[in-house]
């Protein structure tokens, strides 16, 4: 298959539909800064891997994190520049929870460092030493070549004077024939008429051109003899001298710069009274070593400053000084940890204000997440982090975050027992398949990664991928400023979601992918947009109060635990906090959401002191409109599966659509037109069926209660649950023999599960159904 030569299905204005949603961001014009960043070690938890010993892991782990620092520095190109001038890694906390082993670990890095040094000053005295030893021989050489050629200048003298004492017989040579110059004005000289006047015999001028000839040969041996004897009074001066004379021991170390920027993590905490304690005890440890530890301070380069500190949970209701292992006056004491906070945010701001006034770029560091310590994100900074274990890195036009080299607990035992720095670099991030015309190609991991990269989304470091590609072949289709990454082996063809891989198709021809590319895309477009345009609406107006606005699934972010959530089947909107993933506490309205924020200090520093006064500034809109009744007074716990969190989850990577471009999902049946079973423009409601999912032992039914042709349907299980699915969803359990249509319609489900067999919550849904169909053909007749 000769996969550049496809072309565009006709007849799809995807082009158009571009100017409707997000461009593709791209961060800096030229490569200013390179940092080099790790947190998160946890010593004490990795010594299992090392025999329970923690030297030794102190050791392993502080030399491979120094190789790799190395490896990073001699590997990378900056487009023949030179390096750029900020040239000290970030250690981002969380190295152990013993404040002797974390100082151990600083300085056994201390030590690779000054070994490394030490590696290269051997290196300079070998280069030395080897020149002097190079030298000697060559004054040796010299000597010797200026002995021989005494000795033959000496030969060709006698000679010459043997030769001179026949011609001063005739005419002083001396006199008359040396003055003339080399042999050649000699032989000159000896055709002129002055000599032909003086009537000397004619065998005397050939003795004449010999004796010249000579004096000639002479000269040219006295000038090399000459260049010998230079060499050997230049190097004389050099005294030879042998590797006993290389005294490491006796050579100070004075590294150029800092070796390190040092952030204290909750763990660091853990053997002090409080902060200013730990503070001062790791200062007085590690400066001496050269590490600059900041906390609530900032260090300035030439084209940078960075600000670091470790940050606390000020903002988190969750993980926060309640639950978090600390220094003692912190541990359960909130108003102790939002003091810290507020410490670091007002060193924050001084900070930035800095930087934008020296027009340097400005970094912050910190140990604990920003949604933590600071509450929001500055565009103009870029943020490094660690402390939840969970890596992510996020390069868009609202945020620059750097979390993604967090080591963790390797709980599941897989460990090599070596870490690494990882590197970012503030260049522009390039679309590797910018100039591609539109057709399918074959590519590379590495370049999905940075076409990743290139869209603000992180994927991880495409391990998964990469594996496929030992058994397959990537390629990307680009079509009418669209993309689609997609892996074809022996198995079929997959669709790339992010770091994973979905099958789509047992056959291998992906030409008829290609042609039915565009199809696809629209009417995934086509059933999203009103979701996406009306999340677009709410993000504005959340971005114009001071809050996020990001979108993900249904979700748009108030910030990182205030959420407003768009339910696609109902047309609501609702308003939640959800400090963590699968728990949650309902709002009827913004202005209640807004409320609780404010009473729980968290529109601090966003310049709204209230709900109200923020509704008056910009007067009636999509948030202040919206009353919701579906209250939920206090916490409660909701499935991550299923519901609208399901519906959330499904949607959440066709959202890419508009902020990336680029296709993550791929129904083949989209491209089937008028067919009951296609998900988009259905003209047979699935209303009444019954559904089964099978679980590791058993399986749970559900009757469809609600369909109204579009991409959800509304699913009522057997004991009375309510929850909503994508068609997409029930028809991927289908292949994959997770699920199975039990009936095809009301009646066969009456006939089935008819009287005693018919579970008491479907009854009243099912009259309701008859019902509604009943009118419904009422209205068609």
């Amino acid at each position: 298959m000769d996969e550049r030569g496809m072309t565009p299905s006709n007849g799809m204005n995807l082009a158009m539909r571009n100017e409707l949603y997000e461009s593709m961001p791209y961060y800096g014009v030229t490569p200013r800064i390179a940092i080099e960043y790790i947190s998160d070690i946890h010593l004490l938890h990795h010594r299992c891997y090392f025999g329970g010993d923690i030297d030794r892991t102190v050791k392993a782990m502080s030399k491979s994190l120094y190789e790799s620092l190395r490896v990073l520095r001699e590997g990378i190109s900056f487009s023949g520049a030179k390096r750029p001038l900020w040239d000290t890694p970030i250690f981002l906390g969380d190295v152990a929870s013993d404040k002797d082993i974390v100082v151990a670990f600083y300085e056994q890095y201390y030590k690779q460092h000054r070994l490394n040094e030490l590696y290269h000053q051997y290196k300079e005295f070998r280069r030395e030493q080897d020149s002097i030893l190079a030298l000697e021989e060559k004054r040796v050489d010299a000597k010797r070549r200026s002995e021989n050629l005494a000795r033959y200048i000496a030969t060709k003298n006698a000679e010459f004077k043997r030769m001179k004492s026949i011609i001063d017989k005739h005419i002083s040579y001396s006199k008359v024939i040396a003055p003339k110059g080399n042999r050649e004005n000699i032989e000159r000289y000896l055709r002129s008429d002055y000599y032909k006047k003086r009537k000397l015999p004619r065998s005397l001028r050939q003795k004449i051109l010999v004796a010249a000839a000579l004096g000639d040969e002479i000269s040219k041996l006295k000038r090399s003899k000459q260049k010998q004897d230079s060499i050997i009074t230049a190097v004389t001066s050099k005294k030879a001298v042998g590797l006993c004379d290389f005294k490491p021991c006796e050579i100070e170390y004075r590294p150029d710069g800092p070796i390190g920027v040092v952030i204290l993590g909750n763990h660091e905490y853990a053997d002090f009274v409080d902060v200013d304690e730990a503070v001062d005890f790791y200062k007085r440890a590690l400066e001496p070593l050269k590490y600059i530890v900041l906390q609530n301070e900032y260090v300035e380069g030439d084209n940078v400053v960075i600000y670091g500190g470790t940050g606390f949970a000020k903002y988190s209701d969750y993980f926060n000084a309640n639950n978090l292992v600390c220094c003692e006056a912190m541990m359960g004491n909130r108003a102790y940890e939002i003091e810290q906070t507020s410490l670091f945010e007002k060193g924050y701001e001084a900070a930035r204000i800095h930087a934008k006034k020296t027009a340097k770029c400005f970094i912050c560091a910190s140990h604990y997440p920003v949604e933590n310590c600071l509450g929001r994100c500055d565009r103009e900074a870029i943020y490094f982090t660690g402390h939840t274990h969970v890596n992510e890195r996020v390069r868009t036009e609202e945020k620059t975050l750097y979390a993604d080299n967090q080591v963790g607990y390797h709980n599941d035992g897989k460990f090599d027992g070596a870490i690494r720095f990882k590197q970012a670099t503030t260049d522009s991030v390039i679309n590797p398949y910018d100039c591609f015309k539109d057709g399918c190609y074959r590519t590379t991991p590495d370049e999905y990664l940075r076409f990743c990269d290139y869209i603000g989304d992180y994927v991880g470091e495409g391990k998964l991928i990469r594996n496929r590609c030992l058994t397959g072949e990537l390629y990307v289709i680009k079509s009418r400023g669209y993309y689609g990454f997609f892996v074809v082996n022996n198995s079929g063809i997959s669709i790339v979601n992010g770091g994973k891989t979905k099958r789509i198709a047992q056959s291998k021809n992906l030409k008829w992918i290609y042609d039915n590319f565009n199809i696809v895309v629209n009417r995934y477009l086509e059933a999203l947009e009103p979701l996406r345009m009306t999340q677009e609406q709410i993000s504005r107006e959340l971005k114009r109060l001071g809050f996020s606005g990001n979108i993900h699934g249904l979700i748009v972010d108030i910030d990182y635990l205030n959420h407003v959530m768009v339910n696609p089947i109902s047309g609501s909107i609702s308003f939640y906090y959800s400090p963590v993933w699968g728990k949650k506490r309902q709002f009827g309205s913004f202005q209640k959401q807004l409320e609780f924020m404010n009473d729980m200090g968290l529109l601090d520093g966003k310049g709204v002191s209230s709900e109200s006064a923020a509704l008056a500034a910009y007067g009636a809109n999509t948030l202040a409109s919206v009353e919701n009744n579906d209250i939920l007074d206090e916490m409660v716990v909701v499935s991550r599966t299923m519901g609208v969190y399901g519906v959330s989850r499904a949607v959440n990577p066709l959202q890419k659509l508009f902020t990336g471009h680029v296709l993550r999902s791929f129904d083949l049946r989209l491209t089937e037109i008028g067919d009951e079973n296609a998900t988009v423009g259905r003209t047979r409601s699935l209303r009444g069926r019954v559904y089964r999912i099978f679980r590791e032992r058993d399986y749970d039914e559900f009757l469809v209660i609600n369909d109204d042709l579009g991409e959800f349907v509304t699913l009522l299980s057997r004991d009375g649950r309510e929850s909503k699915a994508t068609v997409l969803k029930l028809r991927a359990l289908t292949r994959s023999n997770k699920g199975k249509w039990m009936t095809k319609g009301l009646d066969e489900t009456l006939v089935r599960y008819g009287g005693r067999y018919l579970p008491k919550s479907w009854r009243e849904p099912i009259r309701y159904i008859q019902a509604k169909m009943i009118e419904e053909k009422k209205l068609v007749d």
